[in-house]
């Protein structure tokens, strides 16, 4: 185990009585042995940090922080500042870990570039049972993604990148003002050390992403709104081909729409339908015929079930996610185009300083302030030529 680098595994808590067993349990059945467990509890009003701290009287490896509530951003931050490892696996409360996770995740990230800030695995969506719902697509993005990300968040949660420590240092660590945007704090983190770094890619099914059906509704709206505002934070003075705006928009908002119309928010699924069909009308007519196309065909074997009359058994299957389309399989091609000729063209550049849970460990580790980083954005030929309508148009 000596020969092992330390991983810190950073679990912001609140009110997570139900499910901070099960994911302290798969942290603890790591296959990487040499890890520590760092749990903040944010206030809770529950028994939260009496669990904690039950599975740390057991196991050295757990460590409860507590703070008022504050939100995720700073409870990751404080257990980042508190943290010794110098690989961060940020994990959910209500999310899980396969044994290897962690194991399959330093792999990737050591075997690739050195520069690499962070490596990702896929994820399967799980109900409150742990049920399998349906798998994440695999976009198969590496390397350098930033423009990649900035259309489709391919990481697709929080619990499924493990981090240098200096990456998240380098990028301000997680925005605390993703509290008031109501979430959107992971992928806010992962585009600004994409648009710094490479990213490398393990494409193994390991974690299990928890999906709460009483909160089908309320997230799909407040989770349009995060990804908004994440986007535009992360956007905000970088130079990018600004169509791409215009696509991530419409497909953000196909996405909540979806999610409403199967809570039943017809009115509002419309609404969010309507604004995605005019961001991108290509993107949308395409996916709602295929949409279509598919419950057609659910109707008729449904239909032809029912004809023959019932079966001895009924399994119910998941169903998987439907792969990327031609269409976005091509957008992202030729954005993996520009992330590779164009690697070092969106100079990193200080943003507004993070505010409270600023990265500074009391091992002395380098604090994130409003002096680092800084350079002027320079403009590229050929975003002006995007901009002009000359380049790559749909």
């Amino acid at each position: 185990m000596s020969d092992q680098p330390l991983i810190s595994v950073i679990v912001p808590a609140f009110n997570a009585t139900t499910t901070i067993g099960e994911t302290i349990a798969s942290a603890q059945a790591q296959t990487w042995g040499h890890i520590e467990i760092l749990v903040v509890d944010d206030g809770s009003s529950d028994h939260t940090a009496e669990l904690v701290e039950t599975a740390a009287s057991r196991d050295a490896r757990v460590n409860l922080i507590r703070q008022p509530n504050q939100g995720p951003a700073v409870a990751r931050n404080l257990a980042i500042s508190r943290a010794r490892g110098d690989f961060i696996a940020p994990l959910d409360a209500d999310d899980t870990w396969r044994p290897e996770y962690l194991a399959r995740q330093i792999t990737a990230l050591r075997s690739a570039d050195p520069a690499c800030g962070f490596a990702y695995a896929l994820h399967r969506v799980v109900d409150e049972m742990g049920g399998h719902l349906r798998d994440f697509p695999d976009f198969g993005c590496e390397g350098r993604v930033f423009l990649q990300h900035l259309l489709v968040n391919f990481v697709g949660n929080g619990s499924s990148a493990l981090f240098r420590r200096d990456a998240i240092v380098e990028a301000g660590g997680y925005d605390p003002r993703s509290r008031q945007w109501g979430g959107g704090e992971d992928y806010l983190l992962q585009l600004r050390i994409a648009e710094r770094r490479p990213v490398a890619a393990s494409h193994d099914y390991l974690v299990h992403y928890r999906r709460r059906r009483d909160s089908l509704s309320s997230n799909a709206l407040k989770g349009y709104r995060a990804w908004a505002s994440a986007f535009e934070a992360a956007t905000a003075g970088v130079a990018y081909p600004p169509y791409i705006r215009r696509w991530a928009k419409a497909d953000a908002a196909q996405a909540a729409a979806m999610r409403l119309l199967q809570a039943g928010h017809t009115g509002q699924a419309l609404r969010l339908c309507g604004a995605a069909l005019g961001s991108d009308p290509a993107a949308v007519t395409t996916d709602l015929g295929k949409r279509a196309f598919n419950l057609s065909r659910r109707v008729l074997a449904k239909a032809q079930r029912r004809a023959a009359g019932p079966p001895a058994t009924v399994v119910e299957t998941p169903q998987a996610a439907p792969a990327a389309s031609g269409l976005l399989q091509r957008r992202l091609a030729r954005l993996s185009e520009l992330d590779r000729r164009f690697p070092d063209a969106r100079p990193s550049m200080r943003r507004e300083p993070v505010g409270q849970g600023h990265l500074a460990g009391e091992d002395g580790r380098k604090e994130i302030d409003e002096g680092q980083g800084g350079g002027p954005i320079r403009e590229l030929k050929i975003v002006e030529e995007f901009a002009a309508g000359r380049r790559h148009r749909e």
